[in-house]
């Protein structure tokens, strides 16, 4: 699946540009261990792409201006593009303020509209109206690896002929529930804030919120970022060959000594679908041939890890995850 274009919305603001920027820079938002980094709401005051959906909630918002941004990215006009839209928590702040509303008012008294942008689909159909797109829409739910999931069904979907491009992401809001269960339930902030990433560096990593959109084709001349070549799950060989690189989302996965590595969830946040985040960080290495350094000043001694930004020959990433069943998935990038 060719990448003809990337739409990234996250704390450090909106486009690839800003993304890139805090890559580039290793920058990680000045927020308190336990807090989220939110999206600041200037942001997401768009009124030409956001004045038709004016009373959508912010969820859906955040997914409609990261897909916005994809398709404009790749200058697509297509109307039968698919949409795949993958989420781990959905608009769940969206649906707690539901059921406050309940306790407060009573099931007779709350608002219709509330309750519709509580349902997962919600967002998928907003980008969907926005972008008038008629081809085939879904959206995909799981904890860990909804994004995984996702390109897989873009590729059967490109496959069958149900549609040449195929815009898929994911997308995450920070809700107060959520924050206040990271924050006191999972005790982050202990220990003066710091936890353990996935390449040894100490990091006050908080909950992240935010979405990252791809707009990919079967076409190879519109290739921009590279290529999803390969996609497996369950601790399935998603290779055969060394990459030349890997980002690895879990502080206990394992890669081939030698193989740099490399992780970047201090720069957006804690997301449970932050592999789609860093498979732009990968895709923007293919395009750029630059190594980006670990987003940390404390970095661990070992030889493979990234410890600053560098020009790079790069030709194939691997992106890992484990689930917490130590299940494996990896997204394989070729530029």
């Amino acid at each position: 699946m060719n990448i003809a274009g990337i739409g990234v919305l996250c704390s450090h603001g909106r486009g690839v540009a800003r993304f890139e920027q805090a890559l580039n820079e290793s920058r990680v938002p000045s927020t308190a261990p336990a807090s989220c980094h939110r999206i600041p709401s200037e942001v997401l005051e768009d009124r030409e792409v956001l004045w038709d959906i004016r009373r959508a909630d912010r969820f859906s918002k955040i997914a409609v201006l990261g897909a916005y941004d994809a398709m404009r990215d790749g200058d697509s006009r297509d109307g039968s593009v698919g949409i795949i839209v993958c989420t781990g928590l959905g608009p769940h702040a969206t649906t707690f303020r539901f059921l406050d509303d309940i306790l407060d008012y009573g099931d007779a008294s709350v608002s219709p509209t509330i309750f519709s942008h509580s349902i997962h689909n919600a967002a998928a159909s907003y980008i969907a109206k926005i972008l008038k797109c008629t081809g085939p829409t879904l959206t995909v739910t799981q904890f860990h690896f909804s994004f995984q999931q996702a390109l897989l069904l873009a590729g059967a979907w490109m496959s069958e002929g149900r549609c040449e491009h195929v815009l898929v992401g994911c997308v995450e809001e920070c809700g107060s529930v959520m924050e206040s269960i990271y924050g006191y339930k999972l005790k982050v902030g202990t220990n003066s804030g710091m936890h353990l990433s996935a390449c040894g560096n100490k990091s006050s990593t908080g909950l992240g919120e935010g979405s990252v959109f791809f707009l990919v084709t079967s076409d190879p001349a519109r290739r921009k970022y590279g290529v999803f070549s390969d996609v497996s799950l369950d601790g399935e060989p998603c290779v055969e060959e060394r990459p030349d690189l890997c980002i690895i989302e879990n502080d206990d996965a394992t890669v081939d000594p030698g193989i740099p590595i490399v992780e970047f969830s201090p720069i957006f946040g804690h997301m449970m679908t932050g592999s789609g985040f860093q498979c732009a960080a990968a895709a923007l290495m293919l395009r750029n041939q630059v190594a980006y350094a670990c987003p940390s000043s404390d970095v661990s001694d070992g030889p493979n890890v990234i410890v600053e930004t560098k020009p790079m020959a790069i030709r194939e990433i691997l992106c890992i995850k484990y689930d917490c069943k130590r299940l494996r998935s990896c997204v394989k990038l070729n530029k």
